[in-house]
């Protein structure tokens, strides 16, 4: 009788801990015109979480209530020292004194990394890094950055890490020659360390336009970065030397193809890499990197990951995203699953889902942060939330129905027609769908449906207008409907 109680308490509290679904709430709407992007989440604690997005190339931050979405205060931009600057919030995290967000800004011939602190409102701001975009010429040297990365320094302050490919050529052409490379540059940025690059490695880096980099601090001292681009991942071990920087030991190339969309460093010393599909035709993945150079799979899946966080002591968690919608798959500290990939947010009423990205608290909160696109009105962008547990389930992914081309049918009546007909077709299941008529010339003449449609048979009617409302002249016509799986046309005669 004892045991059965102490189970049924031991249960009770089990349940306690595993924090039921909240949301998603809707933390703020577009203004008008604007497209909302770039979404970026630090968790402050348990209650509050810091909220980075952008607006027409500018970057804002916004202190959020984890409970229910609510804003402290209004938006806050980050301040620009000059103009024709393209912004893009690369990483934030949350560190003791308030949270830092590294900022990669470019121009047509320059670029440049900008660290920013603060905590309710913004503090510090420096750049620590700059190059140009130039064409590899003698005077005209190529500089630029890819993979920028936050991690936490435990004394206070951060690691920035990011890989910088580089190339520059001497003499005059036809004579002459280039050099050229690529590896990581390492910054330290803490109260009594002022920012410092450590190392460019030069030569045999994986730097590209799709690169990725993973800083993991086993201590302040001892650091394990992984790069990889779409054709290559390696490790670096990196140590402190006294005061002098960091130095690297030799690289481990890994014996597999893998890029980075995250990673897991478990306490007893284990490495697992989140990697999206590559150019060889590898499968997105979840890869234990054994020795930091020996790759064993464990989990593979069909959509590559958008993002994705870790927990050395939980797993790992990412969050993807197909025509069903933006859902979450979770993985435990062996690589194995750990729940089925549940569902955060299904497309309706005209809304997509865009950028996202994950976050987690110290006591296995999860925080998902994405923007919804409106389909039908780009005025009516979404920044939505979620809030759930690690041993949260969520909902059932539904599997997508996907019709036959030939199966379709698409059809009208009355045709011909005098001053209005009927088009007539059945969706077997919710879909986005552009219905439209078209002259002979493939001039588009009205939009009829252009957005979410529900399940069913469906009836849409066209009064022989234009989208002008002008009543259009006798003759052939053509409507089309066009969904992700389905296109269908249909010949319409219009007699006056």
């Amino acid at each position: 009788m004892l045991r059965t109680l102490l189970i049924l308490i031991l249960s009770c509290a089990m349940s306690a801990l595993a924090q039921p679904l909240q949301g998603p709430f809707t933390v703020l709407e577009g203004p008008a015109f604007a497209r909302l992007s770039d979404p970026h989440i630090a968790m402050r604690n348990a209650d509050t979480a810091d909220v980075f997005y952008q607006v027409s190339g500018t970057i804002y931050h916004i202190p959020i209530a984890l409970a229910d979405g609510h804003v402290f205060g209004e938006p806050q931009a980050f301040p620009t020292n000059s103009d024709g600057w393209t912004r893009r919030v690369c990483d934030a995290i949350s560190m003791d004194s308030g949270w830092a967000a590294l900022v990669y800004d470019t121009t047509e011939l320059s670029n440049r990394t900008m660290l920013f602190e603060g905590r309710d409102t913004l503090r510090t701001f420096s750049a620590i890094d700059s190059g140009w975009f130039g064409d590899g010429s003698q005077w005209n040297p190529r500089s630029a950055n890819y993979g920028l990365i936050l991690a936490r320094r435990s004394a206070g302050g951060c690691f920035a890490a990011w890989q910088n490919a580089w190339m520059v050529y001497f003499g005059t052409p036809p004579f002459g020659w280039s050099e050229g490379g690529s590896g990581i540059i390492l910054h330290v940025a803490a109260d009594n360390w002022p920012y410092q690059p450590d190392l460019n490695d030069g030569f045999g880096g994986c730097a590209e336009n799709e690169g990725a980099t993973v800083v993991h601090a086993v201590t302040d001292d001892s650091l394990i970065i992984l790069e990889s681009g779409t054709h290559c991942i390696r490790a670096r071990v990196a140590i402190s030397s006294e005061g002098n920087g960091f130095m690297f030991h030799d690289p481990n190339y890994a014996g597999c193809s893998l890029r980075i969309a995250g990673a897991l460093f478990t306490p007893g010393g284990r490495v697992f890499v989140l990697s999206h599909s590559t150019d060889d035709g590898e499968s997105p993945r979840l890869v234990e990197l054994q020795d930091l150079s020996t790759c064993v799979p464990r989990l593979s899946f069909d959509s590559n990951p958008l993002t994705s966080v870790s927990d050395p002591n939980r797993g790992i968690a990412w969050l993807s995203g197909d025509v069903r919608g933006l859902y979450v798959t979770r993985a435990d500290t062996s690589g194995a699953l750990h729940l089925p990939a549940g569902l955060l947010f299904e497309p309706q009423g005209g809304f997509s889902a865009g950028e996202a990205t994950l976050a987690a608290t110290d006591n296995g909160m999860l925080a998902a942060l994405w923007v919804e696109h409106s389909t039908i009105d780009s005025s009516r962008d979404q920044l939505r939330m979620a809030t759930f547990g690690w041993d949260t389930p969520l909902g059932a992914i539904s599997p997508k129905l996907i019709p036959h081309p030939a199966s379709f049918v698409l059809s009208s009546a009355p045709n011909p027609f005098n001053s209005s007909t009927r088009i007539l077709f059945d969706l077997p299941e919710r879909m986005d769908v552009h219905l439209a008529v078209f002259d002979v010339t493939g001039r588009l003449v009205r939009t009829l449906s252009d957005g979410v449609m529900q399940s069913g048979a469906k009836e849409v009617e066209w009064n022989g207008r234009d989208d002008r409302g002008i009543a259009v002249v006798t003759g052939v016509y053509f409507c089309r409907l066009t969904s992700e799986h389905v296109r269908a046309t249909r010949k319409l005669l219009l007699i006056r």
